[in-house]
């Protein structure tokens, strides 16, 4: 039996075929969602879980919104040692002056500043007065919290009702107690004697957080003690 020769030529040629089908390219395979969403054109967020522990990234590098900057205007401001006028004060900032703001109370009606003669130092001004003026949005900065403030008092242990300014507040004599006692604010006082043959300052007084301050002298110069 005669065998035809074989045709060298399409051996290679078969050959060359089957070579270049098994070259072609298969589909990606990808274990990175955020690749795949990117061959199919998504705009959905991938979901990435990591087979490493990613670095730490600083916020400040992520952050890029400019500081809240506090001002007094048409004059000079009280800075507190709380988010309330029942603090004590522990500075002033004058007219013009600037003060960067690190903090706020929860409704916002009161910055933590830092105190410009005082580094380092921060204490509380308060917001939405004709006094007061804000660059930035204080719902940007951190809800501080502070400890409460000490109450102070006056007591009047006279029998003469007495008159407080500038509150104008009455101090009712020491027979009504406990009305004879009035809560007040730190801050400068005068009390009158509403009762004495002329109406006269009795006593001036500076209060601070904590104090109990006693009026043991009326108008007419009678002088009684607080039980």
């Amino acid at each position: 039996m005669l065998t035809k020769p074989i045709n060298k030529l399409k051996i290679i040629s078969l050959l060359m075929f089957v070579v270049s089908a098994c070259g072609q390219a298969a589909p990606l395979a990808v274990d990175d969602p955020q690749v795949i969403n990117a061959v199919q054109g998504t705009n959905t967020p991938a979901v990435v879980t990591p087979s490493f522990t990613p670095a730490e990234t600083e916020v400040s590098n992520l952050t890029s919104a400019s500081p809240v900057v506090f001002t007094a205007v048409n004059g000079n401001l009280n800075i507190r040692r709380g988010p309330n006028i029942s603090y004590n004060s522990i500075g002033t900032l004058k007219s013009g002056q600037n003060a960067v703001v690190q903090g706020r109370d929860l409704l916002g009606n009161w910055a933590m500043i830092e105190i410009p003669s005082s580094k380092g130092k921060t204490g509380w001004v308060r917001l939405g007065t004709e006094y007061s003026q804000i660059n930035g949005d204080i719902f940007d900065l951190p809800e501080v919290q502070v400890d409460f403030a000490v109450p102070a008092y006056i007591r009047n242990c006279t029998f003469h009702n007495m008159t407080l300014k500038p509150t104008e507040e009455r101090l009712f004599n020491v027979l009504t107690f406990p009305e004879n006692q009035l809560r007040v604010e730190p801050g400068e006082y005068h009390i009158y004697d509403d009762q004495s043959v002329q109406y006269v300052e009795v006593l001036s007084l500076y209060i601070k957080e904590g104090d109990i301050i006693d009026i043991i002298v009326d108008g007419d110069n009678g002088k009684h003690k607080c039980n």
